[in-house]
């Protein structure tokens, strides 16, 4: 099991994603007043994986292209009890990406929770 966690920290101006996920297996990634803007690929990607748990908490997702979170190919196989689960909380952005803020495609058994938060 894998651990990220970014505190007041910036990501920006990446050509293949500010933070991607791919084949990944039972991964946490915690975001805390970070700033994820101006990537290309979006700014936060998890394609072919399985047991993602992100947690976004006052910060801010924007300018990202084509969108500020994209999940595609998340298989339902939860290994070593991690969920499929994205937590979105404290007053936490997620605006002015070029095609939206979120967007899944093939997923299985996702939980999302969503809690004073922007999302336009």
């Amino acid at each position: 099991r894998g651990s990220l966690i970014l505190m007041d920290s910036k990501v920006s101006r990446s050509v293949s994603g500010g933070l991607c996920i791919l084949d990944g297996l039972s991964v946490t990634v915690h975001l805390n007043s970070s700033e994820i803007m101006y990537n290309r690929d979006s700014g936060v990607k998890a394609t072919k994986s399985s047991g993602i748990e992100l947690t976004v908490e006052n910060s801010m997702l924007s300018h990202n292209a084509p969108l500020g979170i994209y999940v595609n190919n998340l298989f339902m196989y939860r290994p070593s009890g991690v969920p499929n689960r994205i937590v979105i909380s404290g007053q936490t952005k997620i605006q002015s990406n070029v095609l939206g803020a979120m967007t899944f495609t093939d997923v299985c058994s996702l939980d999302i929770s969503i809690t004073e938060s922007i999302l336009e």
